[in-house]
């Protein structure tokens, strides 16, 4: 898997996301949240995206 870093994978279900990455082999991050949306608030949801992107980045970091 060439360029694999890891992946998200997000779920909704009514007015609930669930959000958590799976990580690339032998790579020991992982993040699972779970939170209301409001379809108003998109800084809230790009902000729980962030946070799950951040062990993916913080593992490939120097």
């Amino acid at each position: 898997l060439h360029g694999f870093d890891g992946m998200l994978i997000i779920n909704k279900k009514n007015e609930e996301i669930e959000i958590f990455t799976i990580p690339v082999v032998g790579a020991n991050y992982s993040y699972k949240d779970k939170f209301l949306v409001n379809v108003h608030d998109f800084e809230l949801f790009d902000g729980k995206i962030c946070n799950a992107l951040m062990p993916i980045d913080s593992y490939f970091s120097p």
